[in-house]
């Protein structure tokens, strides 16, 4: 984890067994308070026109997201799960 305070998280695990995690596809993602405040820096969305800037917190959650889907095949597991925690 950062040496900055902890904003947010994503856990994503997966397994094949129901509730066994296995750790090689555990993977965590954090936003720090540090990030929050850069991202707090960012404009306004517009409600038209471009596409604004992503956020530090839209990047994160959109890495936790694309993992999990990248692991979520049948033929290699059975489950996965993504827990995601505000502070």
């Amino acid at each position: 984890m950062p040496n900055d305070s902890l904003r947010a998280y994503w856990t994503v695990t997966a397994g094949v067994v129901p509730n066994l995690t296995e750790t090689e596809h555990t993977r965590q993602f954090f936003y720090t308070g540090q990030e929050f405040e850069q991202d707090k820096l960012l404009p306004p969305v517009p409600t038209e026109g471009p596409d604004p800037i992503e956020s530090i917190f839209q990047k994160k959650r959109k890495a936790a997201y694309e993992y999990a889907s990248s692991i979520t095949d049948p033929r290699y597991l059975n489950w996965v799960n993504i827990a995601f925690m505000w502070m």
